[in-house]
């Protein structure tokens, strides 16, 4: 079909046309949010993989892309937007300046399609990759509506959940994977921590474990289906950002599994423990990380027949992980989308 991105810099105006500006607040698979200012401009905090999803009419022979990051000044694929096209996947485009405009324009072929802006690396509240805005030519472009669908899957983890060391890692990351083939549709709350979102001590994230709960909830929108993947560990643990003890976190955990279920009594979780890594050490609160995966298993384990223990450790080999021997290679992240698409059984 002759489709391209091409990308203009920062701060270049792509095109006129019919613009949407700013980006609407409720994204599709994602809840409305915050505002955020970048570049004196608003735009918003989402989820993990926020999915803006638009109608280009026939007619439409480009879209212009303008996307915003507060993240990394340098080009990142970790603040990438990815963008598909009647469910396929086109181009990851990566913003090369921060707090500042970067501009893309993504040629179409004036035929009606439906596409599919994705953010990825996007921390609740604080910093990410934003679009801002939207514009067209050729013929206009209408924003569609979160799908009504009876299956949904939200994705609760950290870097290893937002597709970190994957190339690019909202097409090739495990969520971005899954995504692609899951019989419904899938949200992804990424590069998150549990001791964050739960309103400790100078945590920057949701703020309490009642605010996880519903927002996690929140993400099935009224699906019939709802499973929830659990990744979250290593960033609890990890001791050169070590934040509470394994006991903490388990305790932490089992009363934010109860709470979901309190909200969602049918929506069933898969607790994943932390995958392989060759990265050992001690942090500051005398734990390793098999003391995180022990808390795991025995706060699912408290909770049968809603609650399903997945040992991540027999996801994927150490073959599978990337340099710094904590995030899957993009290999790896294919093995583990294909494992846990076995655990889901579809």
């Amino acid at each position: 079909m002759g489709f391209d991105v091409n990308d203009f810099g920062g701060g270049k105006n792509a095109g006129a046309g019919n613009v949407i500006y700013p980006v609407p607040a409720d994204f599709s698979d994602s809840l409305a949010s915050f505002p955020v200012t970048i570049a004196g401009l608003q735009a918003y905090a989402k989820n993990g993989f926020a999915v803006l999803r638009l109608q280009a009419s026939i007619g439409c022979r480009w879209l212009n892309l303008f996307i915003v990051n507060n993240a990394y000044g340098t080009t990142s694929a970790a603040v990438g937007v990815s963008v598909w096209v009647d469910g396929a996947f086109l181009a990851q485009v990566e913003p090369t300046e921060v707090s500042a405009i970067n501009t893309y324009r993504v040629a179409l072929d004036g035929a009606a399609h439906v596409v599919e802006i994705v953010e990825g690396y996007t921390q609740f509240l604080t910093q990410g990759g934003f679009v801002y805005a939207v514009s067209s030519e050729g013929g206009p472009v209408a924003t569609l509506p979160n799908p009504s669908v009876s299956r949904r899957l939200v994705v609760y983890g950290d870097s290893i959940g937002h597709g970190h060391a994957a190339s690019p890692p909202t097409q090739n990351g495990w969520g971005g994977l899954i995504r692609a083939t899951y019989p419904g549709r899938v949200s992804v709350e990424g590069w998150r921590s549990l001791y964050d979102d739960t309103g400790q001590a100078g945590a920057v994230g949701i703020g309490s474990i009642a605010a996880l709960a519903q927002r996690l909830c929140g993400l099935f929108f009224g699906a019939t289906i709802c499973d929830l993947w659990d990744e979250i560990s290593f960033n609890d643990y990890y001791p050169g950002n070590h934040q509470w003890s394994a006991a903490d976190y388990g305790a932490a955990l089992g009363q934010l599994y109860d709470t979901i279920h309190a909200i969602h009594p049918s929506a069933h979780i898969y607790s994943q423990t932390a995958i392989v890594t060759t990265y050992s050490g001690t942090n500051g609160f005398g734990n390793v990380l098999d003391d995180y995966r022990a808390q795991k298993i025995a706060v699912s384990a408290a909770r049968p027949g809603w609650v399903t223990t997945v040992d991540g450790t027999a996801l994927m080999t150490t073959a599978g992980l990337s340099a710094d021997t904590i995030h899957p290679s993009t290999a790896g992240h294919a093995t583990l989308a294909a494992s846990i698409r076995a655990v889901l059984g579809y």
